[in-house]
């Protein structure tokens, strides 16, 4: 099942065309990605929203989840043996928050 257009962003990466969406929850973010082309293994990940500062949450300094994130994911499930183009089960790398290099929100009070 694809995720909803409306709902979801495009992004290549390599060549191959992929769908992905965020949930966000008090403390977390959680990254969905799957390819648009083919109905294979859909990815998921976590970050933590206190990456922008001790007081993050998710209405006073939101996590932005930027395209370079999701590249980033990407590649490296890639690496990890994620296959968009096969079936087969979801692959759940957990929080990657300590793994993928993330910039902060520029905005983010980070004291």
């Amino acid at each position: 099942m694809a995720f909803p257009k409306n709902k979801s962003r495009r992004i290549v990466v390599n060549d191959h065309s992929y769908r992905w969406m965020v949930k966000t929850y008090y403390k977390t973010v959680r990254l969905s990605v799957m390819s648009e082309t083919h109905n294979g293994q859909k990815l998921f990940a976590i970050f933590q929203q206190s990456i922008n500062g001790a007081k993050a949450d998710k209405y006073a300094f939101p996590f932005i989840v930027t395209s370079q994130l999701v590249k980033d994911t990407i590649l490296y499930a890639l690496e990890n043996g994620y296959t968009p183009e096969s079936k087969g089960e979801n692959l759940e790398l957990g929080d990657l928050t300590n793994i993928i290099e993330i910039t902060p929100n520029k905005h983010a009070n980070l004291e």
